[in-house]
Order: C-alpha cells, then sequence, then structure tokens
C-alpha cells in the first residue's frame, strides 16, 4: 500500500503534467498576446494569462521540491533566469525544462502501471471527394511535407474520421503527437509553433466558429497516459495522416482529473442558466452546443468509464427522467436538421497568414449578416433551463457513486 509521501508525490506529478500539457497545447496553437493576436507574424510574443499559468506552475512547482523530495533544481534555476517570460524564446525554454523534470520524476511512479498497445487506421484520400472535405487532405498534405520532422503523427477525430458529420455543425477535431526530441529542443519547439498556427487554417475552412485548436500531445503523455485527455478507445476510430504506427500507453490512474473535467462542465452550465445567457454570440453559441453533446461523455467519465462520443448518448440516458435528458434530445434534434450561413468571409485569403484573427473577424461578420438562434428557431430559454436541470441531476449522482 502506498504511503501518504508517495500520493503526494504521484498527485504532485499528475497536476504538472496537466497543466503542462494544457500550458504546452495553448502555447503552439497560438497563445498570442493582443499584439501578437493582431500582428503576427511579425510579432509572437505570449499571452499574459499564459504567461501567468507558467509562473503558477513554477510556484507549486518550488514548493512540491521544497517539499516532497522532486527534483526540479535545473527547471527552477532556468525560471530564475528568464525575467521576460512573454519572449516565445523563454517561454519554450522553460517548457522544455519542465517536460525534461517532469520525465525524471514521473519514472518514480512506474510500478504496476498497465500497458496498452493502440494502432489506429490510416486515412483513405478515396473516402474524401466531396470537396466540402478538401482541408483534411490538405492538413494531410502540409503534415506530411512541413511537420514530420517535429511529430510522430497527426490523427484526424470525430465525425470527420467516421464520415458521419454533419456541414456547418461538426468541428475538424485534429490530435497532434509531439516528438520527445522536439520537446527537448526548444528551438524546434518555436519552429512547430509557427507551423501548428498556421495549420489551423484548414480546420477553420470547415468550421470557422471552431473553438479549439490542435489537441497536442508528446510523447511523455503516453508514457504516463491519463486517458481523460483523449480515451484509447478513440484512437479506434480515428485516422492517421502520417503512418498507422501502433502507439504504446502505460495508464495511470485518471479518476481526480475526471471529475475535475466533469465538474468544470457542471459549473459552466450552472453559470449560463444562473445568468440567464439565452442571447449569444454565433462564436459562443457553438461552444455552448458543442458542450451540450460532450456532457454525457464527461459524466460517464466521472464514473469511470471512458466510451465514444456518439456511444455516451445511449448509454448515460438510462441514468436520467425524460425532463432530466430533454436538452440532449433537443440539441441532437438540432444537430440532424442544423442550418448554418454560406461562408460570407471576404477575408479567406489572410487566413494563410493569421488564420485566428481572420476567421474571428468571420464570426463577427456572420454575427452582423446572420442570425444562427433564429435561423434554426431554437428555443434557447429550454436548453439553458433544461442544461441546468440535468447537470444538477448529474451532480448528486455522481457525488452518490
Amino acid at each position: 500500500m502506498k504511503n501518504k509521501n508517495d500520493k503526494n508525490e504521484a498527485a504532485a506529478i499528475n497536476y504538472l503534467q496537466c497543466e503542462l500539457k494544457e500550458i504546452l497545447g495553448s502555447f503552439l496553437n497560438g497563445g498570442l498576446a493582443t499584439s501578437g493576436y493582431i500582428s503576427y507574424p511579425i510579432i509572437k510574443k505570449v499571452s499574459s494569462s499564459l504567461v501567468k499559468r507558467l509562473i503558477s506552475l513554477f510556484s507549486f512547482v518550488r514548493s512540491k521540491s521544497q517539499n516532497n523530495g522532486l527534483n526540479f533544481s535545473n527547471s527552477l534555476e532556468k525560471f530564475n533566469q528568464s525575467p521576460n517570460l512573454s519572449n516565445a524564446r523563454n517561454f519554450a525554454i522553460l517548457v522544455s525544462a519542465l517536460y525534461d523534470y517532469f520525465d525524471k520524476n514521473k519514472n518514480k511512479k512506474m510500478d504496476n502501471i498497465k500497458k496498452i498497445n493502440v494502432k489506429s487506421n490510416i486515412l483513405d484520400e478515396n473516402d474524401y471527394p466531396d470537396k466540402y472535405l478538401s482541408p483534411v487532405l490538405e492538413l494531410k498534405k502540409f503534415s506530411q511535407k512541413k511537420l514530420y520532422e517535429y511529430v510522430v503523427d497527426v490523427h484526424v477525430h470525430g465525425s470527420l474520421a467516421t464520415l458521419d458529420y454533419v456541414k456547418g455543425w461538426s468541428d475538424f477535431d485534429t490530435l497532434v503527437v509531439i516528438k520527445k526530441d522536439t520537446i527537448t529542443d526548444y528551438t524546434k519547439i518555436l519552429k512547430l509553433r509557427n507551423l501548428m498556427y498556421v495549420s489551423r487554417r484548414y480546420l477553420y475552412k470547415i468550421d470557422p466558429l471552431q473553438h479549439h485548436g490542435h489537441l497536442i500531445f508528446t510523447e511523455y503523455d503516453f508514457d504516463y497516459y491519463c486517458q481523460t485527455f483523449f480515451p484509447i478507445v478513440l484512437f479506434k476510430y480515428s485516422k492517421s495522416l502520417l503512418n498507422n504506427k501502433k502507439f504504446e500507453f502505460k495508464l495511470r490512474n485518471c479518476d481526480e482529473e475526471n471529475f475535475k473535467k466533469f465538474n468544470w462542465f457542471v459549473d459552466y452550465f450552472k453559470n449560463v442558466g444562473e445568468n440567464e445567457k439565452c442571447h449569444m454570440n454565433s462564436y459562443n453559441l457553438k461552444f455552448f452546443l458543442h458542450a451540450i453533446t460532450l456532457f454525457p461523455t464527461m459524466y460517464l467519465q466521472a464514473k469511470g468509464f471512458h466510451v465514444y462520443k456518439k456511444f455516451s448518448f445511449d448509454i448515460a440516458k438510462k441514468d436520467f427522467s425524460k425532463k432530466e435528458w430533454d436538452a440532449i434530445d433537443y440539441v441532437s434534434s438540432l444537430r440532424k436538421s442544423w442550418k448554418s450561413p454560406k461562408n460570407l468571409s471576404l477575408i479567406i485569403p489572410y487566413a494563410k497568414v493569421n488564420p485566428l484573427l481572420a476567421y474571428q473577424v468571420n464570426s463577427k461578420y456572420w454575427d452582423a449578416m446572420h442570425n444562427i438562434i433564429k435561423l434554426n428557431k431554437m428555443d434557447m430559454k429550454k436548453l439553458v433551463n433544461g442544461m441546468k436541470i440535468l447537470v444538477d441531476s448529474a451532480s448528486d449522482k455522481i457525488q452518490k457513486y
């Protein structure tokens, strides 16, 4: 049986991994300060929120190095020598240093970890003849030409991989696995950051309102894998853009992360309900609707079950009354009959330079020209109140579980 100190060390390492993954993902997807967001690629400074998050992580690391016997001396020394973390170079150096010491410390917690091998199918271009799907093939070509040096693989997952997508509704979901030798070299991290940010234009070509960029993992994460990030069952339904390499996962316990993610969704929907946010712009509406479709998965994960999203509805539904589940059924019906404005963007060419800014402006243009809520005859009050009922019930069930 593990003693209290072992549990504390494991919890510290797990927290470090989760924060590092989020920070690296945000950085590689852009993570730009306002000046960079507007003036990319001339200015590439890191956002103040991301800088604060890294500083907070180093404060955490310092406390654990002093109290729990974890060794982060070299990364702390580099942190003390890097006062300007809004500088992308300094930021990349520190992220690289933390991954190195995360790797060294996590190896102390590798006893009795379950190993699983998973292999995905390679994407067949013949399955993507529709012009609407051409950005998927463009990303594949870009990955083969530009990303191969830095990544283990790039995957498409979700409805564009299983080809049960809905035009104007479905995200372009991707997963990128970063090589260890990329993470250990800050110059490669910086080069990859530029490539990853520019590659987001392919995602926005399919969904201009998409909130997230690429889902990021490193080979380090596969050695100490938390399924809350991306359940391994999902690899069965994803498609590889570079190769169909077999991945080996070493699974760690992720109960705490499952609960934390579930509670984030609960708090989000409660906040929407308490503030009666029934009037949303198209960008916020997209996030709200997709958060609803993800909630059954989050609920099941909090119960310890990791399933593919499309199967989560029928499984989770059994735990709730018809009234409690009404919002999920309503969104499912919206998805089937979804109407989206035609792409009216006047700045698509600029997306090749600064994709995030281009499509943010495009979403404002959409709002000015169309009302998506009216276009789809959506009862927002029904959705907002319905999700508050559902999350209250789900929270009670998880607390009793």
